[in-house]
């Protein structure tokens, strides 16, 4: 883990990010061979410049959700769209 204020920080295109948070689910719950992007309830999407791209959710917990980030994705500063439903 490597906090976004520090130099070289940043997430590789293929990697799994850890984005963190408050109530994003009521239970930890992992898909541990991705058949489907959206996962118990939550989908993200990746947008760095004019690359839109969704991300496969992989684990879901009350304070955090891990996502592949998709491995066609650009690099240079982005944002991730997270929805829980």
């Amino acid at each position: 883990y490597t906090p976004a204020a520090l130099p070289q920080s940043g997430v590789a295109p293929g990697a799994r990010a850890v984005l963190l948070g408050a109530n994003l689910s009521t239970e930890v719950q992992e898909q541990p061979a991705p058949e489907s992007p959206a996962f118990a309830g939550v989908s993200a999407r990746i947008v760095v410049g004019d690359a839109d791209r969704e991300s496969y959710v992989l684990l879901v917990a009350p304070n955090r959700v891990e996502v592949l980030v998709p491995a066609d994705m650009p690099t240079g500063t982005g944002t991730v769209r997270l929805s829980v439903n």
